[in-house]
């Protein structure tokens, strides 16, 4: 396991083609410590196959077997089976994540929607740790327990509609067994001053996740909790990815397009700065490497420097897509650009707004980009802070302003802001504080 060395100096997970569910699975598993092997639920929610459903997968095998454990009722038809497991794949695998796990199938890998720890199962990780090590972090620091404790709280909250849909195909409690943890063994021990370092590196962003926890407590169902969980913490991680390239773990710039395309200057410098902070982190390997910050072999590092690293190219791309800070979403796109979607730049407002603040726009703004390095035009500086950082040619009045405008009318479509009189836009994470 010599390449897991490299990445375990380099980043302290392996980066991997991760989803958010993939990431969810981890970060779980290693919060809880427990999972679940989940037979019968896979071979419901598995609905299609390259090699055809067969055996325990197939409908009339499989309802005969549920019928043998009184899962369902003797008057069940196939044909109901049929729709029901359209209906559980729906819910179990809105995210792509659930392959066929037992014989006669093998996968590499099998992650369910997280509707509570009863659907934490271990097949694979498919994060590559990531989650762990994120977990291992937050116990560093009072925010970081707080978040986990709210986390905790989400995650083993039961009896939902979705999970009381799925009851006759859950294990039982007592079912559950320990997760067997290999990140030592793989990767080698993070020690405490390794964590501490992160922690302290990566501190606003915690305090921003937390202040999205406090803003979910008591105003957000079950399951919207979890997923603006998931996404506060990759949006963590995608931070992470950025501030370890340099040697300050400053806070990146990152230039956001929310005008569609339709000014091209624009859209040029969110593209130009989405590839430079790609490329920043696909020579990042190396520059530490050179910097003699990989405290490993040389024959190991030789060995994964074949790949030419494109593995990191991927794990940025396919990171920054995937939770929403970039765009397009198709694969072949390469010239991709900056833009939060709805359901991200919701996520980073209410991380960075407490609960029954009201906040203008340029505060708003200027949060966004200390924290999370968003900038779109909404600061008074953000002109001369773009030019510093090489993004060069956007006018205030042709390109900044209108792109503010723009995210103005994201944030008002998603009840976040008020514009009570002409150039007064206020901001809260709740709506009922703007009434």
């Amino acid at each position: 396991m010599s390449k897991q060395k490299v990445h375990f100096e380099a980043l302290g997970y392996e980066p991997q083609r991760m989803k958010p569910v993939h990431f969810a699975t981890g970060f779980f598993l290693s919060l809880t410590g427990q999972n679940f092997s989940l037979e019968w639920l896979n071979k419901a929610a598995v609905t299609k196959h390259k090699e055809g459903l067969r055996e325990g997968y197939a409908h009339d095998n499989l309802l005969s077997i549920l019928r043998d454990q009184a899962s369902v009722e003797p008057a069940f038809t196939e044909g109901d089976l049929k729709v029901l497991r359209t209906q559980i794949n729906g819910v179990a695998d809105n995210d792509d994540g659930v392959h066929a796990a037992f014989r006669p199938y093998s996968t590499f890998g099998n992650d369910y929607t997280l509707v509570s720890d009863r659907f934490l199962a271990s097949q694979k990780r498919l994060d590559g740790y990531a989650g762990h090590l994120v977990h291992k972090v937050m116990e560093k620091s009072d925010e970081g327990q707080r978040i986990l404790k709210f986390a905790s709280q989400c995650i083993t909250r039961h009896g939902t509609p979705l999970e009381r849909l799925m009851e006759p195909l859950m294990d039982k409690d007592e079912d559950a067994v320990p997760w067997n943890n290999r990140y030592p063994e793989i990767f080698g021990d993070l020690t405490d001053q390794r964590l501490n370092a992160i922690a302290s590196m990566m501190k606003s962003q915690t305090g921003a996740i937390l202040r999205m926890c406090t803003n979910l407590e008591n105003d957000a169902s079950h399951q919207t909790q979890l997923r603006w969980l998931v996404i506060g913490l990759c949006s963590w991680i995608f931070l992470y990815l950025q501030k370890s390239v340099g040697s300050d773990g400053a806070t990146p710039l990152i230039v956001m397009d929310f005008l569609g395309g339709e000014n091209q200057r624009l859209r040029t410098q969110s593209r130009s700065c989405f590839t430079r902070q790609r490329e920043l982190f696909f020579g990042s390997y190396q520059k530490k490497w050179e910097a003699g910050k990989m405290n490993c072999s040389e024959d190991d590092f030789e060995e994964i420097k074949k790949t030419r690293f494109k593995f990191l190219e991927q794990h940025f791309s396919d990171l920054a897509v995937r939770i929403g800070f970039a765009q397009p979403r198709a694969a072949q796109a390469r010239r991709k650009h900056f833009e939060l979607q709805p359901d991200t730049a919701r996520v980073l407002v209410t991380s960075v707004i407490k609960p029954g603040e009201i906040k203008k726009l340029s505060d708003l703004a200027q949060a966004l980009r200390t924290t999370w390095g968003v900038c779109f035009g909404g600061c008074d500086d953000d002109q001369s802070i773009l030019q510093a950082n090489g993004y060069t040619g956007l006018d205030q009045d042709a390109d900044l302003e209108p792109n503010t405008s723009a995210f103005i009318d994201l944030l008002k479509r998603l009840n976040l802001a008020i514009e009570p009189s002409d150039g007064l836009v206020l901001c809260a994470a709740h709506p009922e504080a703007l009434l």
